[in-house]
This record gives C-alpha cells, structure tokens and sequence, in this order.
C-alpha cells in the first residue's frame, strides 16, 4: 500500500482509540502516516505487544518528548484493529476495548461518577479501566498518591493483573523515585511477572522534528 493510499481499517481502529480516550495528536499522526519510530522506539513498542498480548504489566519512563505516549497510542490503534478484525470474521465482539487515561483524571473521573446524582450513571470509570482490554495509565508520576489515589490505583491493577489483563503505565520518574513520592511498591513489583520495566531516558526528543 503507498503512502497516498487510505488504510481504512486503520482510520477505524484510530477514530475509535481516540473514543477511548487515546490522544488526538499522536492517533492522528499514525493514522496519517506522519511519524516513524526510532530503533529504540520500535523495539520498546515490540517488546510492549508482546506483553500485552500476554496479559502482563510495564511500566515505560523517560523524560517529556521521547515519544513514549506515541508508541502506546500506536498499540492502542493496533488492539482496536485486531479487534475490529476478530468482530468482522466472527460477529462476536471477543476482545475488550483498549482504553487510556492520565492517571489523575481517571482517579477524578471516578469521584465525579461517585458524586453524581444522576438516575443513570452508567459503568464507573474505574470498572471500565478493569475491564479494558488493554490498559494505559500515563503520568503516574504527576499523581499526589494520596490513599484515594493509591488505593483506586492498586485495586485496578491487582485485579487486572490476577484476571491476567495488560497494562501499560508511564512516567517521567525512575522506578525509585515513583516508590519515594508514594507509588505503592506493590504495583511495580508486579513487572517482574511477565512484564517489564522500560528506560526511555535515552531516547532522542522529538519535539520540534518534522
């Protein structure tokens, strides 16, 4: 397929990351074909799907502007295709929805749902994040850790992590430093289960690069 060609499959699984919270920037960018991967981009992505098509959890850090909230945006649009593929073979839905969220909002997200009084709320933010297919949390490190925080955090990924669901969280902070400003430690320690902890501090900043 050429680069002026449409990869409609594609578009869909973009549109519909994006409807799950994945950002506008980075989907768009993939969805039209205006970004390539680094090396080190492509095989931390690699290393990404393989985990979350095993069900396990990392945990990717480095500083703003690397690229690592695009690679996972990448994964997500990957997901929804397969599973729009799966759906369109089979007519069954299969595979849940990958979903993304910053950390704090989600956490915000749920107070807000929490406090509303409408008649019909519908799912809670932090069911949904339970039952995605795949999971992202980002800026885990700009997070207070408060005991709602740590508490809501560390019951989504200890249930998520028995029923065997991928998650991917991602910070500025080194894994120590997350543990200093009250990340539980028990949510790191599940990446050494099948999963992984990924230091994108020396990657090249993108920012700026056409």
């Amino acid at each position: 397929m050429s680069d002026t060609e449409v990869d409609i499959p594609r578009v869909r699984a973009a549109r519909q990351a994006r409807e799950f919270g994945f950002p506008k920037r980075q989907t768009e960018e993939i969805e039209w074909r205006r970004v390539k991967l680094t090396p080190d981009q492509r095989e931390a992505q690699q290393q990404l799907a393989s985990i979350a098509r095993a069900g396990g959890l990392a945990y990717l850090y480095g500083r703003n502007g690397v690229g690592k909230t695009l690679i996972v945006s990448g994964l997500g649009i990957g997901w929804e295709k397969v599973r729009h593929e799966n759906r369109d073979a089979t007519g069954v839905a299969g595979m849940n929805a990958a979903r993304y969220w910053r950390a704090a909002e989600l956490c915000g997200d749920l107070i807000r749902w929490q406090q509303s009084e409408a008649t019909d709320k519908g799912s809670s933010p932090d069911d949904l994040a339970r039952r995605a297919g795949l999971l992202v949390l980002d800026e885990i490190g700009d997070l207070k850790w408060t005991d709602f925080q740590s508490t809501t955090l560390s019951n989504i990924i200890d249930d998520r992590y028995t029923e065997k669901r991928a998650t991917i969280l991602i910070g500025n902070q080194k894994p120590n430093q997350l543990a200093k400003i009250g990340c539980p430690l028990s949510i790191l320690d599940r990446t050494r289960d099948g999963g992984a902890i990924i230091d994108a501090s020396g990657w090249k900043n993108m920012r700026g690069v056409a």
